[in-house]
C-alpha cells in the first residue's frame, strides 16, 4: 500500500465541516513553527519502556530489542481515519519488516480496549500498546495540548472529544510520528509532522532497515576500529575491531567510558583532538603515532594507532563525534627496524671509506717518508760535519793568535749558527715523519698496548702550525697505564677531536687536555674556549656527515661519527658537553684491557652478511 495515494484517495472522499480544516491547517502551521513538540532527532538513544498490548500483556522495548531493530509509530487514536490507513498500511508491510529482521510497535493514549477493537477490526499482527499516562510520549518529545480554538470544532462539528477518547481524560496528543529503531537502541530513521497527512512509507521503513543493517555490518565487520563518542566524549558505541585494539575481553564492551581514557595520558594530542570536535572547534582532524592504553595488560602493551576523529553530525546538529583508529604499530616497528639498518649500513660505510682512506694514506706517507728520510739523513750528516769543521778551525785560531782575526771569527760564528739551524731543521723534519708514520702506520689495526700521551705529543706534533702563535695547548696529564686499542683507529679520534677545538676557536684562545685513571678505565678530557655548540645541534654532532658552521667539523674523514663508532668499538664511550659562546668539552672513556680482543676487525664484523 502506497500511504500518500490512500491518503490522497481519503482526503477526496472526506467532507470536512464549514472552516474545520482552514482553521485546524492554521492552528497545526503554528504549532509546527513553534516546535512545540520536535521529536527525538536521529542518533539518539531511545528511552526504554513497558506498555500494556491490547491483551493487556506487557510489552517491553528492551526485549524486542535484543531481537533486533524496531518501528514505532504514534498515532492519534482509532478515531484519527489517517492514523487508520497508516496502521493497515504497517500490517501490510510486516511481512518485508520482518524479512529485515525487524518488529513493529504502535502506540496511542488510548485504553487497552481502543487498541483491542483496532487489532480485531483490521486483524493487526503486531503489537498496538496503550500509553495512558502519555508518559513515554513526552519522553520521546512528541505531546502537545490541541490549541482551544480547535477543542470546540473538535466536539461539536466532528463529535470528537478528545477528554474521552484518551485515557488520562486530557485534551494531550502526540504529533503523528514514526520511528526506525537500531539494535542499540538509536535512532536510524524518524518522519516527524504536525501535518496529518504526512507519515513515512511503510517500504521506506523496511528500505531504511535495510541500509542501516548494511552500514551496521559494515561498522561491525570493519578492520579498523571505530568508536562513537557522545557529545559529553562517552563511548555509545563501538565494533569488535576496538575489542582487538584495547585487549578487550572477549564479548567485552567499552561502552559508557571515557573516550579520552583510551590513550597514554602522558600524550596530550589525542584528547586535544577530540575535544576540538566536540566543541566544534574543527570538523575534523588527524593525530600520527598516538600510543593507545589497553584494558588489561601493561600501559606499555599499548597500539600505535593514526587517529581520525570528525563529527557526528544529523540535520545540522551535532550528535558527538566518530573515532577511527587506523593501527599502524606493525609499520611504525618495521620503519624503525630499516632506519636502524640503515643507520648501520651507513655507518658500516663510513668506516670502510676511512678504512680505505688511511690505508691509501698509510702507503702515500710510507714512500713519502722513505723518500725523505735520505735527504734529510744527508742534510743531518752534512750539519754535524760543518759543525765539527767549525770547532777544528775554532781550536786552530785559538791556538795560532796571528791567524784569529775578527773577520774569521764572524766567519765561524755564522757558520755555526747555519748549522745549528740545519740540525734543528733535520730533527722536526724527521719528528714530522716519525709522527706520519704513527699516525697511519700499517701493523696499527691490530689490538696493542699503547702509550696515550705519547699518541695525544704525535697528533698535537701533526697540528702545531695549526695552533703556533693562536693556540696555548695546556697538559694536565696524570699518571696513565698502557691500554689496549687499536692504536691507527685512537689516533684518528685524537686528531678530529683536536682537530675540532681548534677549528672552535675564533683568534686566540686555549686547549685544555687532561688525564686521568682508575682501576679499570683511563679517561681524556679535551676543553676547547670556543664558540660551543647550539643545544639544538648537541644531539646531531654523532649523525655521519652532520657538520656545523662553528663548533664542530666534519674534520678528518666523517668526523665526529667515526669517533663515536671506534670508541664503541673499543668498548669506550666519547660523551660532549657545551654551551654555545663558552666552548666544549670531550670525554673519552677506555678500558684498560678489552674484553673482546681476537674477534675480527670491527670493519669486518660490521660488513659480515
Amino acid at each position: 500500500m502506497n500511504l500518500a495515494e490512500e491518503f490522497d484517495k481519503l482526503i477526496a472522499k472526506l467532507e470536512p465541516p464549514p472552516g474545520f480544516a482552514e482553521a485546524a491547517a492554521a492552528a497545526y502551521a503554528r504549532l509546527a513553527k513553534e516546535a512545540v513538540a520536535p521529536g527525538l532527532e536521529i542518533g539518539t538513544r531511545v528511552p526504554l519502556f513497558c506498555l500494556p498490548d491490547a491483551r493487556g500483556d506487557q510489552v517491553c522495548l528492551k526485549e524486542l530489542l535484543e531481537r533486533g531493530p524496531v518501528v514505532i509509530s504514534f498515532f492519534r487514536g482509532d478515531w484519527c481515519p489517517f492514523c487508520n490507513l497508516e496502521l493497515q498500511a504497517l500490517h501490510e508491510a510486516l511481512p518485508e519488516i520482518r524479512a529485515a529482521g525487524a518488529s513493529v510497535l504502535a502506540i496511542s493514549p488510548q485504553a487497552p480496549d481502543h487498541a483491542r477493537a483496532l487489532t480485531a477490526r483490521y486483524g493487526l499482527d503486531y503489537a498496538v500498546l496503550s500509553d495512558a499516562d502519555q508518559e513515554v510520549i513526552q519522553a520521546y518529545q512528541l505531546q502537545f495540548s490541541l490549541p482551544e480554538e480547535l477543542r470546540q470544532r473538535y466536539v461539536e462539528q466532528l463529535g470528537i472529544d478528545m477528554a474521552q477518547q484518551n485515557a488520562d481524560g486530557s485534551w494531550c496528543l502526540p504529533v503523528p510520528a514514526t520511528y526506525v529503531v537500531d539494535q542499540a537502541g538509536v535512532i536510524r530513521a524518524r518522519h516527524v509532522s504536525m501535518d496529518i497527512t504526512s507519515r513515512m512509507e511503510p517500504d521506506d521503513a523496511a528500505g531504511s532497515i535495510d541500509a542501516f543493517n548494511y552500514f551496521e555490518s559494515v561498522f561491525r565487520n570493519a578492520p579498523l576500529a571505530i568508536s562513537i563518542l557522545g557529545r559529553e566524549g562517552t563511548v555509545v558505541d563501538h565494533n569488535a575491531a576496538l575489542n582487538r585494539l584495547l585487549a578487550l575481553p572477549l564479548g567485552g564492551s567499552y561502552l559508557g567510558a571515557d573516550g579520552h581514557g583510551q590513550f597514554d595520558a602522558s600524550d596530550p594530542r589525542a584528547a586535544r583532538l577530540i575535544d576540538d570536535v566536540l566543541a566544534q572547534r574543527r570538523t575534523y582532524g588527524t593525530e600520527k603515532h598516538i600510543r593507545t592504553t589497553p584494558v588489561s595488560g601493561e600501559p606499555g602493551d599499548g597500539r600505535v594507532v593514526n587517529l581520525s576523529v570528525s563529527q557526528l553530525e544529523v540535520r545540522d546538529r551535532l550528535l558527538g563525534a566518530v573515532c577511527i583508529y587506523d593501527d599502524v604499530t606493525d609499520k611504525v616497528q618495521q620503519r624503525d627496524e630499516l632506519e636502524r639498518a640503515l643507520r648501520e649500513l651507513r655507518q658500516a660505510q663510513t668506516r670502510l671509506v676511512q678504512a680505505e682512506k688511511m690505508a691509501s694514506l698509510g702507503q702515500l706517507v710510507a714512500g713519502i717518508a722513505h723518500e725523505l728520510n735520505s735527504p734529510v739523513g744527508a742534510l743531518s750528516s752534512a750539519a754535524d760535519a760543518t759543525l765539527r769543521g767549525v770547532e777544528k778551525l775554532e781550536a786552530g785560531a785559538a791556538a795560532d793568535s796571528a791567524a784569529a782575526t775578527p773577520a774569521l771569527a764572524r766567519t765561524l760564528r755564522s757558520m755555526r749558527n747555519s748549522g745549528a739551524v740545519l740540525v734543528e731543521a733535520a730533527a722536526r723534519i724527521s719528528e714530522v715523519v716519525k709522527g706520519l708514520e704513527s699516525f697511519v702506520r700499517l701493523d696499527g689495526s691490530a689490538i696493542q698496548q699503547s702509550d696515550l700521551h705519547q699518541m695525544l705529543e704525535g697528533t698535537l706534533a701533526l697540528l702545531r702550525h695549526e695552533t703556533r702563535d693562536r693556540i696555548e695547548v695546556v697538559r694536565a696529564y696524570g699518571e696513565l697505564p698502557q691500554v689496549q686499542c687499536r692504536p691507527d683507529q685512537l689516533n684518528q679520534v685524537l686528531m678530529n677531536v683536536l682537530r675540532n677545538a681548534i677549528g672552535a676557536i675564533d683568534g686566540r684562545g686555549t686547549i685544555r687536555i687532561s688525564s686521568s685513571a682508575d682501576e679499570a678505565n683511563v679517561q681524556l678530557r679535551i676543553a676547547d674556549s670556543g664558540v660551543g655548540i647550539p643545544a639544538d645541534q648537541l644531539q646531531r654532532i654523532f649523525e655521519p656527515g652532520y657538520t656545523t658552521k662553528h663548533g664542530v667539523q666534519v674534520g678528518t674523514g666523517l668526523g665526529l661519527s667515526i669517533c663515536y663508532n671506534v670508541m664503541l668499538d673499543h668498548e669506550g664511550s666519547i660523551e660532549v658537553a657545551s654551551e654555545e659562546g663558552r666552548g666544549a668539552e670531550v670525554t673519552l672513556t677506555l678500558p684498560i684491557r678489552m674484553r673482546n680482543q681476537t674477534g675480527p676487525l670491527p670493519l669486518l664484523r660490521d660488513l659480515a652478511i
